[in-house]
This record gives structure tokens, C-alpha cells and sequence, in this order.
């Protein structure tokens, strides 16, 4: 399992936001294409083990602010249909994905060496 706050960092990373960017009450696209991805990985890259509702809780925990589980769904739906449908997207998600596994492993060799 990769951790939100992991995927969080690797979806920020690669589209230049700040942390507290990805979750911003927004439309605008430079702001829920990578949310959206954000809920995607969360479910995928952790082979769909955390509930709508963990990632929710994780919004949460970040802002303070109450998050529907149905945005994560919707989410989820639209990043796998675009990933169906449009190349671009598709690497866009792979290089993400990339990003997240690399920063886990990161995450995981520092936390040998502290234990």
C-alpha cells in the first residue's frame, strides 16, 4: 500500500502545487485534473483497499472542510474513462504513478534506516 499523504506529495510535485492547492474548492482544471488523479491513484495504487470514505477522512484531516465520498467515484470514473480515451492523459498518470512508487520506496528506506 502507498500512503495518501505519498500520493499527495507525488501528485503536487508534478503539477507544481503546494499541498494545500489539490484540495482548493475549485473547478478550475489546473486544480481538478490533478484532484482528480490524486482520488484515482488513491484507489488504484492501493488496489482499491481504502474506501471512498478513507479518502475522504484524508480530505479532511488536510482542510478541515467535509468531502463527499461521490467525488472520489466520480473521480475515479472520469480519470479511468480519460485514460481510455486520450493518450496524453494516460502517460500523464503513468509518469504520476511513477512518481508515487518512487517516493514510497523513498519513504520506506528512510524509515529502515531511523528503525
Amino acid at each position: 500500500m502507498i500512503p495518501l499523504n505519498v500520493i499527495h506529495k507525488a501528485v503536487c510535485s508534478f503539477y507544481y502545487l503546494d499541498d494545500k492547492e489539490l484540495f482548493i474548492k475549485t473547478r478550475k482544471r489546473e486544480i481538478v485534473e490533478p484532484r482528480q488523479i490524486f482520488h484515482y491513484l488513491s484507489r488504484k495504487l492501493n488496489k482499491n483497499l481504502l474506501s471512498t470514505n478513507t479518502i475522504g477522512r484524508y480530505y479532511y484531516k488536510e482542510t478541515g472542510e467535509k468531502w463527499d465520498h461521490c467525488s472520489v467515484l466520480h473521480s475515479t470514473n472520469v480519470v479511468s474513462d480519460l485514460i481510455e480515451t486520450d493518450r496524453t492523459f494516460k502517460e500523464r498518470v503513468k509518469l504520476i504513478t511513477n512518481m508515487a512508487n518512487e517516493l514510497d520506496e523513498l519513504h520506506n528506506e528512510s524509515f529502515k534506516k531511523a528503525v
